[in-house]
């Protein structure tokens, strides 16, 4: 007896095996603030923030959201940041990591952006090691 082609192969794999799931805990909080916070701060919509468009402010939220990820607490990867940004390659996260550097360097907005946030994880970290915020 043989089999049809189709019972051979592999099941797809299910949708809730995603980015987010594969995340320690601590990073999912991250990321439940920072998504959100990047899409309000540069006037986009979640799925703006991981969509195709390349206009600058696509490009620079998607780049804040790349400098925040591996900047505050535990690095994450860049293929992993990749595929949290809408499946781009792991070259995708290394250039935007790259433009938020520049960016900090030379655009005082952005630098401001990314000082609320590292402020804002500094006393979300605190908090949660039981020490009060300044």
């Amino acid at each position: 007896m043989t089999l049809p082609a189709e019972r051979l192969r592999p099941p797809a794999p299910s949708l809730s095996l995603r980015a987010h799931d594969a995340c320690p805990p601590e990073t999912r909080l991250l990321l439940e603030v920072i998504m959100p916070g990047a899409a309000y701060r540069f006037g986009i919509s979640r799925a703006e923030l991981i969509g195709t468009r390349r206009c600058p402010r696509f490009v620079h939220a998607r780049a804040f959201v790349v400098w925040s990820l591996r900047s505050l607490g535990q690095p994450l990867s860049y293929p992993l940041i990749g595929q949290l940004l809408g499946g781009r390659d792991h070259t995708s996260a290394i250039h935007l990591h790259e433009k938020a550097i520049w960016l900090r360097l030379h655009d005082r907005e952005f630098a401001a952006a990314c000082a609320a946030i590292a402020a804002a994880f500094t006393c979300m970290e605190e908090t949660t090691h039981g020490n009060r915020c300044h």
